[in-house]
């Protein structure tokens, strides 16, 4: 039997700080396990590090990286890649502002795809086929 392939979900960010205007991001949506895991360390205040909280900060980090795709950042006139290590030389604030809108838009994504399954399992279920 033939594998099926698990197609990569990506979700484009959105900014709601017209500062950001001209930002774009592509972001995939991680596993399941990950994007619970990293929603679970977003609650971190970034204007108030405290030093248990840098483990959690440098793994939110990493799930993010790991979920970058591209963007279209510069500093300086330059690309900055869509790497971990373009990540990591990013100032905490912007980072963490750039993961909340990717838990914000994988979210969204993951609530509208599994309201549109519900609707394509309602229908196929209700056009299955009796014996005579």
């Amino acid at each position: 039997m033939a594998g099926f392939e698990v197609q990569e979900t990506l979700v484009r960010l959105r900014f709601e700080d017209p500062s950001y205007d001209g930002l774009e991001v592509v972001c995939s949506v991680v596993p399941i396990g990950e994007l619970t895991a990293a929603a679970s360390l977003a609650n971190i205040d970034p204007t108030n590090i405290q030093p248990e909280d840098l483990a959690k900060v440098d793994q939110l980090i990493d799930t993010f990286a790991s979920a970058l795709r591209e963007w279209n950042l510069t500093r300086r006139g330059r690309p900055v890649p869509a790497t971990h290590r373009g990540v990591k030389s990013l100032d905490l604030v912007f980072s963490m502002q750039l993961i909340a809108a990717w838990l914000t838009g994988a979210a969204e994504v993951l609530a509208k795809e599994a309201a549109e399954s519900m609707s394509a399992n309602q229908v196929a279920a209700s056009l299955t086929s009796e014996a005579l």
